[in-house]
């Protein structure tokens, strides 16, 4: 029986666009950034950024290091925040009254840049802090030292929230992320081509049938 659903943020609940942040970038000088930001692979310097090994302060410098020119880190700042689009309010309804059926929880690869972006711009658009009232718990890599799709990452999550695998659905864009909670054990729904997670559930607010 599914009683927890873990989400993932980026593409799943906030809209997101990979090419735009290698364009702002690109604009900056490094052209080959879609070598070192992408969706499916990421290099070290992203890594560390999003696992909290690195400070935002010494990302930046890397980023002027690499464009080869003093850019000022609200510039560096806008271009890493490019990524980020806009979250339609109807799926905010939808969360609150997925609520009302399983626990809720998020799990996002993220770093502090953008954190605090969308956390700041989102809770003066609604008025509340989302990660508080909409999940039971919102896990960060940045916060974590963890990231996805390493299965002992999800088997953090199992182990600190009491879930059992069994029990939890993980849903994520990135295909990658979705074999790594499977091997951690979850049940799991890979958000591909056009599906939205409002499509996954029915008017009562429970999984459809086709997707359990």
């Amino acid at each position: 029986m599914l009683k927890n659903i873990i989400f993932d943020f980026g593409g799943v609940i906030i809209n997101i666009d990979y090419h735009r942040i290698a364009k702002a970038f690109s604009l900056l000088g490094i052209k080959n950034f879609n070598e070192i930001f992408s969706q499916a692979a990421q290099s070290d310097l992203i890594d560390r950024l999003e696992l909290g090994a690195i400070s935002p302060k010494d990302f930046r410098n890397e980023i002027r290091r690499l464009a080869r020119q003093e850019l000022s880190d609200e510039t560096i700042d806008r271009s890493m925040n490019a990524i980020l689009l806009d979250l339609p309010a109807e799926r905010i309804e939808l969360l609150q009254n997925l609520k009302k059926h399983y626990r809720l929880f998020l799990f996002s690869n993220t770093n502090k840049i953008n954190y605090d972006c969308y956390y700041n711009s989102l809770k003066e658009r609604y008025g509340f802090d989302l990660f508080k009232e909409l999940f039971e718990k919102a896990y960060f890599s940045h916060e974590t030292g963890m990231r996805k799709p390493d299965p002992d990452s999800f088997r953090f999550i199992l182990n600190d929230s009491r879930l059992l695998s069994s029990e939890t659905l993980f849903i994520d864009d990135s295909q990658q992320h979705i074999a790594g909670a499977q091997q951690a054990g979850l049940q799991t729904i890979w958000l591909h081509d056009d599906m939205k997670i409002n499509m996954l559930f029915d008017e009562k607010y429970c999984l459809k049938q086709n997707y359990c």
